[in-house]
């Protein structure tokens, strides 16, 4: 799952066995992402996000509910 993460909205796109299962703007709030998060609960996630400024308080929100890769 790749995260274009800008301050008002957020472009998703995730992939599943190479092939986009979604592709879209979210909110740039992270309960609209765990929304999302949850339709994959049964598979193992890798989630890459821009780093930049408005990236941070995304991982901080991943960081707290676990989400985050060390």
């Amino acid at each position: 799952m790749g995260i274009d993460v800008h301050k008002c909205s957020w472009h998703v796109t995730a992939l599943v066995e190479n092939e986009v299962v979604f592709s879209g703007a979210l909110p740039g709030e992270y309960a609209a992402l765990r929304n999302l998060l949850d339709r994959f609960e049964d598979c193992e996630l890798r989630v890459a996000y821009e780093a930049g400024p408005c990236g941070f308080g995304l991982y901080d929100a991943l960081e707290r509910t676990g989400s985050a890769a060390s």
